[in-house]
């Protein structure tokens, strides 16, 4: 969910794309005019619902140590390889 700073022409160009990156990875664009900000494309509704329990950070009842436990686990997860890429010894 991030921000991206984009000029007039170029928001013409790719405005399916940017509509796209909006709706479905939650970004916010910022249309500028001479450098200078002008409008903003933000995601339609409500904020979806955090994808991993790290981020549900004060919103369930839980021991102090569980989100650095999960944030732990959920990061490790990230930087393993699938089996299949590893390759037979």
């Amino acid at each position: 969910m991030g921000e991206q700073i984009m000029n007039i022409a170029e928001a013409k160009k790719y405005f399916s794309d940017l509509i796209g990156r909006v709706a479905y990875r939650r970004e916010t664009i910022t249309i500028a005019r001479r450098g200078k900000p002008v409008a903003k494309i933000i995601p339609f509704g409500p904020e979806p619902a955090p994808r991993h329990l790290v981020e549900a950070v004060g919103r369930i009842a839980a021991p102090p140590d569980f989100h650095r436990t999960m944030e732990k686990i959920v990061s490790g997860r990230s930087k393993s390889k699938p089996r299949l890429l590893l390759g037979k010894k």
